[in-house]
């Protein structure tokens, strides 16, 4: 028998994907590159970069062209329920740069060998205008076959509206 630290077994949630997708409602495209590891059976931590670009007729001018960067965990108790926290710098090219913290419940279904679907919602704290915001996302990514390969879809607000989106493509590790 030998035994394996858990952090170093095949896992779908120990991956790196680049993803596209979009704003809905601010009308961007969307590219960036996302990581997920975790770190024992109860915490993932995640990281996330962002670029925003082309305004497609959401009317949001400037703040339609910017950069997010992210980090955060998730805290998951053995019935799939837990908690999230979030912290992201957004760099506008044309207007105030910005920070969002925040945090809430999350819900996770997982077979660790084939696909984890996360949804979450909570609040998020702007330092730009000093509200807070409902946050919220939806994220299923699943191995494809044998290989490391990994596909995904996502849905979630974005740090200017409540509907954004992406496909994503990567390696779980």
């Amino acid at each position: 028998m030998k035994l394996v630290p858990y952090w170093l077994l095949n896992n779908v949630e120990k991956r790196i994907t680049g993803f596209v997708g979009g704003d809905f409602i601010a009308g961007q495209l969307r590219l960036g590159v996302s990581a997920s590891f975790p770190v024992n059976r109860y915490l993932v931590l995640r990281g996330n970069f962002s670029n925003y670009s082309a305004n497609y007729g959401g009317g949001y001018g400037s703040l339609a062209k910017y950069t997010s960067l992210s980090a955060g965990s998730d805290i998951f108790m053995d019935n799939g329920a837990g908690f999230f926290t979030i912290g992201r710098y957004n760099a506008f090219s044309q207007s105030d740069t910005f920070g969002e913290v925040g945090g809430g419940l999350a819900y996770r279904f997982i077979d660790p060998d084939r696909y984890v679907l996360v949804a979450k919602a909570g609040v998020m704290y702007r330092t730009i205008d000093k509200n807070s915001n409902i946050t919220w996302e939806v994220d299923f990514q699943t191995k494809l076959g044998n290989s490391g390969l990994v596909l995904g879809i996502n849905a979630g607000s974005t740090p200017i509206s409540q509907f954004g989106g992406n496909l994503s493509l990567g390696i779980s590790f």
